[in-house]
């Protein structure tokens, strides 16, 4: 019966079955187990042979990788599916009861029954752990984790061993042992290097995590039906060795995929002027474009002012890299989503420059987005899309999932995808092990939370240890974050690290780039300076004054922004500005003709919209309006967008800073009222000391579990900016920047304020600290261990750690469903909301809206016992106060 038939009742005779679909006519359609274990062993032998990822497992290993372990290797890749070789498993295609998956079986091969007949069946397993047992388990059990979560089916308990020794029997007329036995001649004839007695099994740790991220990517690729179709479909041979189409399909696929990055090098390096419209690198972008590059891997640190053309520096690095064969892609990681869409256009426009017109994909990497160059996908039931009008849609393969975005040639996104590439989660293993060929950019780093600080610590952690690339870059960067990057780099051991001193760390010179390699000063010239007029005004807590304030400069022509620091302020603020201006006045921010704001709790397809209407409101080329646009830090750092006038709440000062840097960030003509750039500073009344410590501060993002909770630094910068007199002071940026990230971030600086204010605040900096300590720990609890080799131990999930990792990343979301869609507050319609983990609270992730209306663009529901109203403020709580933390 020809393999792609329909089912018969039972198995018994019938090929093996690796996978399975249903046709239109309600159909089963088989590819034979022998042919997808040679498509997934054909295309991660693809991959190891690429040279990049070769470079990485050679850094991994500290030698080449050599034929034999190659070989090797690859067998163990063929038997990632053996336990479908159990008839509980094979089952599952009759829909009989009593099925299994082929994951949970893998205990009973180590059983007292079953264990010797395996090693009968395949006898090369057992001269491999005589070699070294400890490394082939944790590569077989790598192998057998390729659906994205650690197993180690050894570590079972006897008894569990024993019971499911049972899957294994004879059953359906068939020894599901020898058919196993009839894998290993064709092992022998497909990978015969893989027998050679004189292997030299890998030890390290790091490589063993690196295996298992290749093997699921692999595995991803093979399980895709426009390259690897059905035997006795698209003219694949229902008959004979399926290794000779596999091979074959394989080398189509990863250079279809864009994972094969040498025909883009065929052209010369671009020069720089005809990649920056002529122009001439500046004096950080010299630094980057001239210096050495390192062959083992290497950490870049850029400290630049905003709007010193950080962004080109790094693509720079990046072209230097790509031409040297280091990298084979780009990861450019934003904090922001708007940021991250402005950038996208940018890179996409590089790559037409330097790549030409056959260059490769740039992926925006947002859930959600589907976009690739100038192409929107549309998304079709069974994880499908569809590409209108682009000619090779394979080629915008990593762009159709969330977990291969960091697979693409060149992407652009949000840092939350690369963080996840070091944390216990499903399939990390498949973002880290494609995230390693690329040269990582992070933009805007700083240090005011240690828990992300740690996450972004484990990747470089992870480059150190795979030979890889990373480039961070920051206006704000403290010299003590700096040290513990360099640290981390570096491999040196904790308790050789050496805090550097306050002073040290405020002489540093600024512009600074940074390599493991030394410091190199970019010298004078880098870019232009400003000096900022800094005013506090005590109306933190009266939204209203905020308005009248906004107001009163928009009226004169300026174009304002005022950025809260929670949701609830934002919208009170917002509401107050109507009340003040009137809803049809023309100061007032608007999405398709309706007032709004800009702040992350809108449905996606209002996003877009919002995201559109900043910038075409108050970006690089927007006609310069006068007006009013209320925000919270979804607008606060890493965009090109530009205000004549600044109010914003007070926060730490590397957050402040950034906030700034969208204030006169162009050459632009001002109107006579802000002709030089104003940032008015919200801070409380009375008394500010005793109000920050108080349980006020909570509703206004200061405080434990806020989004500042460093009061002592909070404080600083509240000093800072109100001068000696508490009247204001002027910035000038950059000279000050270094100084005045110091002073307020430093250790040694907070404890010495906390010393001198003296009452509750030493206990609160000691209290913050012993934050920063759990939350260090908690950040190391919910990482993947690299040093330690792959498996539950040390990547497998826990609750307790998934639940903080979904916290901070918003995993613990809940994506909620609108069928049919409903109609938004801005014209689009709404298929689905996220609401965040802390307002969903225990309701189940997958639960549905309940008593849903929809009225003149006001979308009203309970999700389990909260009620809910989205309108053309975002989503909040339907009797909503300004009471929700941002």
């Amino acid at each position: 019966m020809p393999a792609n038939s329909s089912p018969p009742k039972t198995v018994r005779g019938y090929p093996l079955w690796g996978k399975l679909h249903t046709t239109a006519q309600n159909q089963q359609v088989i590819h034979p187990l022998e042919a997808h274990l040679a498509d997934v062993a054909a295309t991660f032998e693809a991959l190891i042979t690429l040279p990049c990822i070769a470079n990485r497992i050679d850094s991994c290993l500290g030698r080449p990788l050599g034929p034999s372990l190659r070989a090797a290797l690859t067998v163990l890749v063929v038997l990632h599916d053996l336990g479908k070789y159990a008839p509980v498993f094979q089952r599952k295609r009759t829909g009989e009861a009593g099925t299994m998956g082929h994951v949970a079986v893998l205990p009973g091969l180590f059983s007292e029954a079953v264990g010797p007949r395996l090693c009968q069946a395949l006898p090369f397993l057992v001269l491999w752990q005589e070699q070294a047992a400890d490394v082939l388990c944790q590569l077989l059990g790598a192998s057998w984790s390729h659906h994205g979560r650690p197993t180690a089916p050894w570590e079972v308990s006897p008894w569990d061993r024993e019971n499911l020794a049972q899957a294994w029997d004879n059953a359906d007329g068939r020894e599901p042992l020898a058919d196993i036995a009839a894998l290993e001649p064709k092992l022998k004839d497909w990978f015969p290097e893989a027998f050679d007695r004189s292997i030299t099994w890998p030890e390290q740790s790091a490589f063993s995590h690196l295996f298992a991220g290749l093997v699921v990517l692999a595995d991803w690729i093979a399980s895709d039906e426009r390259f690897f179709p059905f035997c006795g479909e698209a003219g694949r041979p229902i008959n004979g060795d399926p290794m000779l189409f596999a091979r074959q399909a394989a080398a189509r696929a990863v250079s279809s995929l864009g994972l094969m990055a040498d025909p883009w090098r065929q052209g010369s390096e671009p020069e720089f002027a005809s990649l920056f419209d002529g122009h001439t690198p500046n004096a950080v972008q010299q630094v980057l474009e001239t210096m050495s590059l390192p062959k083992g891997g290497s950490l870049t640190i850029v400290e630049a002012e905003t709007g010193n053309g950080k962004t080109e520096a790094a693509l720079v690095l990046f072209r230097r890299l790509f031409w040297a064969g280091l990298v084979d892609g780009l990861y450019f990681a934003n904090p922001l989503r708007l940021a991250a869409t402005q950038l996208h256009q940018r890179v996409t426009t590089f790559a037409r420059k330097a790549f030409g017109t056959e260059s490769p994909p740039v992926i925006l990497a947002i859930p959600g987005y589907l976009r690739a160059d100038e192409h929107q996908g549309l998304r079709l039931p069974d994880y499908k899309v569809l590409w209108p009008d682009a000619p090779e849609p394979t080629r915008f393969w990593a762009c159709e999932s969330p977990k291969r975005f960091l697979a693409a040639p060149l992407a652009v996104g949000t840092i939350d995808q690369v963080l996840m590439a070091g944390m216990r989660l499903p399939h990390a293993h498949l973002r880290a092990a494609s995230l390693s060929r690329s040269l990582l950019v992070v933009d805007e780093v700083h240090a005011s939370d240690r828990y992300m600080t740690q996450l972004g610590l484990n990747l470089v952690r992870f480059a150190a240890r795979t030979g890889g690339h990373v480039l961070l870059m920051s206006a704000t960067l403290g010299g003590e974050a700096r040290q513990l990057y360099l640290d981390e780099a570096q491999r040196t051991k904790a308790h050789c690290r050496v805090k550097p001193t306050l002073s040290t760390c405020r002489d540093a010179p600024y512009p600074l780039v940074t390599t493991l390699s030394g410091a190199h000063l970019p010298g004078a010239g880098h870019g232009r300076s400003k000096a900022v007029t800094v005013r506090p005004m005590t109306l933190m807590t009266r939204p209203e004054a905020v308005a009248a304030f906004a107001v009163k400069w928009a009226e004169q022509g300026a174009s304002v922004l005022v950025l809260r620091n929670s949701v609830a302020q934002a919208v009170a603020t917002a509401q107050a500005l109507e009340n003040f201006a009137g809803e049809s006045s023309s100061i007032l921010f608007r999405v398709e003709g309706v007032p709004t704001l800009h702040h992350g709790r809108f449905a996606r397809e209002d996003r877009l919209l919002l995201d559109t209407a900043v910038v075409s409101r108050v970006g690089k080329h927007a006609p310069r309006l006068p007006g009013v646009v209320v925000a919270t830090q979804t607008l606060e750092q890493s965009l090109d967008v530009d205000f004549d006038i600044l109010i914003t709440d007070l926060a730490p000062m590397d957050v402040l800073l950034q906030r700034i840097g969208r204030l006169h960030r162009h050459e632009h003509p001002r109107p006579a009222c802000a002709r030089e750039p104003l940032c008015q500073v919200l801070t409380p009344e009375g008394d500010p000391e005793s109000w920050l410590l108080s349980y006020t501060a909570k509703k206004y993002g200061f405080g434990k579990d806020r989004a500042y909770d460093n009061l002592v630094s909070v404080e600083a910068t509240r000093r800072l900016v109100s001068g000696p007199d508490g009247e204001g002071t002027a910035i000038n940026i950059p000279a000050d920047n270094r100084r005045l990230v110091e002073e307020a971030t430093h250790s040694q600086a907070l404890g010495d304020l906390a010393e001198s204010l003296g009452g509750k605040w030493p206990e609160e900096l000691q209290t913050y600290q012993g934050t920063c300590y759990a939350a260090r720990g908690a950040a190391n609890a919910a990482l993947v261990d690299w040093d330690q080799p792959y498996g539950p131990k040390s990547a497998g999930v826990g609750s307790d750690q998934k639940k903080q990792s979904a916290t901070r990343l918003g995993l613990d979301d809940a994506d909620v469903p609108f069928d049919p869609r409903l109609p938004g507050p801005f014209g689009q319609s709404v298929s689905r909301l996220r609401i965040p983990g802390w307002l969903a609270g225990s309701t189940p992730r997958d639960a549905r809206p309940t008593a849903v209306t929809a009225e003149a663009g006001v979308i009203r529901f309970h999700f389990g016992t909260a009620s809910l109203i989205y309108d053309r403020f975002g989503l909040r709580r339907a009797d909503a106060q300004p009471k929700e933390s941002a």
